[in-house]
């Protein structure tokens, strides 16, 4: 028997509004959207959702149990890194709940779908992750599993009707859709045509001709800044057709004890060849923008070496993203010592064309790992000791681990790139500091170990993460102090990165620092992310604005020629 009640005398009081509230939506049929802040525990809330439907439904003796449906099996898709935490948090609080994992290769998840099919009375809830989801065949065992309910985690994912994830997702016959966010929408109203389509298809679909007229509203920077739009008929009619569907909370709001957050900007001067490499980029990117005529330039966007914009980020974050120190020549004897040196079955080359051509379209920091790792051999080309630390950026992260460590402070910090993450490792282990890391590449079995790492060991003082892998749906209260190393375009990724240590369970003030490298485009960003969080307050409390950043920045650059400031 599943008790109804879960542990009730657990969850806080919102948390019971919002198990009153998702119970309602299922008993009237219509789907919804939780989107509260990260970390208000809407993990929490599905579980005693779960165990509502199971437990109300065994307790109810009124009817025969052979005339009545049962309110399961129900769907749960989590992204990869959250699975783990998903199967304890159900293990802990709902132990009776039958939980069922679909996962495994593709021969065990359709032996496991038979297995579910055998008796689907058996099976309270199938866990899986959008990841496991990728076959047709998949999606055709969850079509003959029939799940009661379905609930999508990260539910952001599922804005755009054009995307595979989301047609696939679509056929999956739920009677009933739930979605799991913070940020319902990111960029624009327009996303929320495609959210409210997914989990109300038969109200919104039949309409999307009027909702896209209703909801289509674009503003720039400079519109933002004088306020244009912000109170519009649309916004508020849009508002009324959202609200009944949309449930979200701010922590302020709920949570009175829970410690303040702080945020502040570390401005970074940058180093002599920092700067030589940031000019030269900036060059380039104005050039580009001079010759084109409309729109910035799509070609290349899929090769970072094509895409002057990424180029120009890049620059103004670390100078060893790029290969300036290691010239043509010294790549071909590298290349030469190497299939002369490295066995083959390390190397997996023996064509010197292709190898010097591997090395000449590495970063000078990749080439140093080269030569670190195979240091009896390339040793005598590296660069120089601590080269990896003559960052105004680095610097200042440093510096501020230093005081952090004396305060017994701990510190995530976050970067949009995976090679920034090889970049700093180098660079804490170089210092003798403890840090664990993840990103993209991290294997999903072994990222639950690295948190819980983190948070058992109180010596390993940094977790460092890339945004887009650590950014969302992660615990980590055991740090108290947040360091943005480089922005993201979309300000709603920072704040939810920032927001893995400010949530439930934090006993400490949590402060998050955004290292911005001075006289460079992130000043810009920075300001543009500003304008765009701005706007999420002023419409209806979780909208951004509809904004090309690049195509703004491009802008304020080229003014700024034609100023002389550049």
């Amino acid at each position: 028997m599943v008790t109804s009640q879960w542990n009730i005398d657990a969850m806080k009081s919102y948390q019971i509004y919002g198990l009153n509230w998702m119970y309602l939506l299922y008993e009237w049929g219509f789907g919804g959207i939780l989107a509260d802040d990260m970390g208000l525990g809407k993990t929490c809330q599905v579980v005693s959702l779960m165990c509502s439907l199971v437990g109300l439904w065994q307790g109810d003796s009124d009817e025969a149990e052979g005339d009545r449906i049962m309110p399961w099996p129900n769907l749960i898709v989590v992204p990869p890194s959250t699975l783990t935490n998903w199967q304890n948090e159900f293990k802990k609080f709902a132990p009776d709940l039958r939980v069922t994992t679909y996962s495994g290769s593709t021969m065990q998840r359709d032996m496991l779908a038979d297995d579910i099919l055998d008796d689907v009375s058996q099976h309270h809830v199938i866990l899986t992750t959008y990841s496991q989801l990728g076959r047709k065949e998949d999606i055709g065992n969850l079509k003959k599993i029939k799940p009661v309910t379905a609930v999508f985690d990260e539910g952001h994912k599922l804005k755009n009707p054009g995307t595979k994830l989301y047609q696939d997702l679509s056929r999956i016959p739920a009677k009933w859709r739930l979605l799991l966010t913070g940020t319902p929408v990111q960029n624009n109203l327009m996303e929320m045509i495609g959210l409210l389509s997914f989990i109300q298809p038969s109200l919104f679909t039949h309409h999307l001709d009027e909702l896209e007229a209703l909801f289509a509203q674009k503003h720039s920077v400079a519109d933002l800044s004088k306020g244009v739009g912000l109170h519009s008929e649309r916004v508020g009619r849009a508002r009324t057709i959202l609200e009944p569907f949309i449930l979200q909370r701010r922590k302020e709001q709920v949570l009175q004890d829970l410690p303040g957050k702080t945020r502040r900007v570390v401005l970074c001067d940058l180093g002599e060849d920092q700067r030589a490499v940031y000019q030269q980029y900036q060059k380039r990117y104005l050039k580009q923008a001079v010759d084109q005529t409309g729109g910035p330039s799509k070609k290349g966007r899929a090769n970072d070496t094509n895409n002057t914009w990424m180029q120009l980020r890049k620059a103004a974050v670390h100078q060893l993203l790029f290969r300036r120190l290691f010239d043509d020549e010294t790549c071909y004897k590298m290349a030469r010592i190497a299939l002369r040196s490295i066995p083959y079955d390390e190397l997996r080359q023996d064509n010197l064309e292709h190898m010097a051509q591997e090395l000449m379209n590495s970063s000078d920091f990749e080439l140093h790992l080269w030569c670190r790792d195979y240091k009896k051999h390339l040793g005598a080309f590296d660069i120089p000791d601590g080269a990896w630390l003559q960052c105004g950026k680095v610097q200042q992260l440093m510096s501020l681990l230093r005081r952090y460590k004396k305060n017994g402070d701990r510190a995530l910090v976050f970067t949009k790139f995976a090679k920034v993450i090889e970049i700093l490792s180098e660079c804490l282990q170089s210092k003798g500091v403890r840090y664990v890391a993840l990103q993209g590449s991290t294997d999903v079995k072994e990222r639950q170990s690295l948190i819980d790492e983190f948070s058992k060991n109180e010596d390993i003082t940094v977790f460092l993460l890339t945004t887009g892998a650590g950014g969302t749906g992660i615990n980590l209260t055991a740090a108290n102090k947040v360091i943005v190393f480089d922005m993201s375009d979309n300000p709603q990724e920072d704040v939810q990165a920032e927001n893995r240590a400010h949530r439930l369970g934090q006993t400490r003030e949590v402060e998050v620092v955004r290292l911005v490298s001075r006289d460079t485009v992130e000043e810009l960003i920075h300001k543009a992310c500003l304008k765009k969080l701005e706007l999420a307050d002023k419409v209806t409390g979780w909208e951004t604005a509809d904004m090309d950043m690049e195509a703004e920045i491009r802008s304020e650059l080229q003014d700024k020629v034609r100023r002389g400031e550049l």
